[in-house]
């Protein structure tokens, strides 16, 4: 049983993945919008599932998604105004003029997420890979407290 929403995303990443390889699948509609991704709900038809057709496209297909994912991102992040005030981001209108704002960033950021869990799922890369991953670098990136005496032999008298 997946833990958390990346694991349960992933998991019916893997489905999709599965019945692209079988060829199987029921006719139904997909909750995923073809442009911009999103996630297919788990009842939805595999056959034309979003996810399928990404798997059958290719990764060429899979690679230009997430570019495209990211360009997103970016243009979204560039057009919110970013003010933070009382642990909530205050969604006014952006740079842009568009009124963009954080909602879009996220939305952008799960759509970006989302082609990322495909690449996975393709290369066989799990979530608890990427898990381990950021653990290691975050361990490297944690210093020792320096203590009294040695920061104050570090500065110059």
């Amino acid at each position: 049983m997946a833990s958390n929403i990346i694991d349960s995303l992933y998991d019916v990443i893997l489905d999709r993945k599965r019945a692209c390889r079988e060829g199987s699948g029921s006719e139904g509609s997909d909750s995923a919008d073809s442009d911009s991704g999103g996630s297919d709900s788990a009842d939805s038809g595999a056959a034309s599932s979003y996810t399928i057709s990404l798997f059958k496209k290719g990764r060429n297909e899979i690679l230009k998604k997430i570019g495209e994912e990211a360009v997103e991102v970016i243009i979204a992040a560039k057009g919110q105004d970013g003010r933070y005030q009382d642990g909530q981001y205050q969604d006014g209108q952006g740079r842009d003029g568009r009124g963009q704002g954080t909602r879009r960033v996220v939305e952008e950021i799960c759509d970006l997420q989302y082609h990322l869990l495909v690449l996975m799922a393709l290369d066989g890369i799990t979530p608890d890979d990427i898990r381990r991953e950021l653990l290691n670098r975050a361990g490297q990136c944690v210093k020792q407290p320096h203590s009294r005496e040695s920061i104050n032999k570090e500065q110059p008298s």
